[in-house]
């Protein structure tokens, strides 16, 4: 049945057998109706689902573990697939969320599920995201009910939070742990960007960062500086330590970043404006963006 509003529906499933037979399905009946489809998984259950659904059909296999990584780098990718087949009515297949996601990244997943509703809401399309009910924490689950619209699967019997996805997007908005032992660099207009840069490339190199990341990490920071100037008055701050094998930057000003999708949509590529945070996301391992009207803060990780 053709509609008119994106159909987001978590599949809460309770055994790797559900999850196989679901995700086959799916496909392969969006593959019958003639619609493309995009199977979007780690790897493993990616070659599962494509052995499964057998060859035949515009069908487009993506590892997530590459492709979404950062979750703030899906919707634009989602938006870019479903505008390559208008009048098409896409079939998407996604697992954002999986076991073995740090911290920091299923809070970002939740994040991308909440803002998928507004995104997408003028694509004719289908989505079904996978949540392993018994691998998964159960906060996760609980944020999964809070962020899709339509359920399915085992666990949809469970109690639950109903579809709540503002709700899941002030809980994740709430502020980040201040960075124990980082360096601090204040910025203004007149202190300028050189020393910003040179900075982050100096704590790049100590922490090991190879030339092409430590360069990705100094054009990011030097975007995300440059806002704070134009944008806001009074500068800004920017904090760098090491994670492991990480490096991370955060930048903290006394904006508001308003939109909450900002950075997740398609700009006008002839623009110099409305670009950095879409190519922060780009770039980067993950970014966090905390945000109301006393200052925001953007956290951004870059590894190895």
């Amino acid at each position: 049945m053709t509609g008119t509003r994106f159909a987001h529906t978590a599949l809460l499933y309770a055994s790797a057998a559900e999850y196989l037979d679901t995700a086959v399905t799916y496909v392969r009946a969006a593959r019958d109706e003639d619609r493309p489809v995009l199977v979007a998984v780690p790897g493993a259950d990616l070659e599962r689902i494509r052995d499964g659904v057998g060859p035949g059909g515009d069908v487009t296999f993506w590892d997530a573990e590459a492709t979404s990584r950062n979750p703030g780098r899906i919707i634009p990718a989602l938006l870019e697939y479903c505008a390559r087949h208008p009048g098409r009515r896409p079939a998407l297949l996604g697992q954002p969320m999986w076991v073995g996601r740090t911290g920091a990244e299923r809070s970002a997943v939740i994040v991308h599920e909440a803002l998928v509703n507004a995104a997408m809401a003028g694509v004719d399309g289908t989505a079904l995201c996978p949540y392993d009910i018994a691998g998964l924490h159960p906060d996760d689950v609980h944020d999964a009910r809070r962020t899709h619209p339509h359920l399915t699967g085992a666990g949809v019997a469970e109690s639950g939070a109903g579809f709540a996805p503002s709700a899941a997007l002030a809980e994740h908005n709430r502020p980040l742990p201040a960075p124990a032992h980082a360096a601090a660099m204040a910025y203004d207009a007149a202190g300028g960007l050189r020393l910003l840069r040179r900075a982050v490339a100096e704590h790049a190199a100590a922490a090991g960062l190879p030339g092409e990341r430590a360069a990705d990490l100094e054009f990011v920071v030097t975007e995300l500086a440059t806002n704070t100037l134009r944008h806001t008055t009074g500068g800004g701050t920017l904090h760098l330590w090491s994670d492991g094998e990480t490096l991370v930057c955060q930048v903290t000003d006394g904006g508001h970043l308003r939109d909450p999708l900002a950075g997740r949509l398609p700009v006008d590529p002839t623009s110099e404006r409305g670009r950095g945070l879409l190519l922060t996301h780009q770039m980067c391992d993950l970014v966090q963006v905390r945000t109301d009207p006393t200052g925001t803060a953007i956290r951004v990780h870059m590894g190895h």
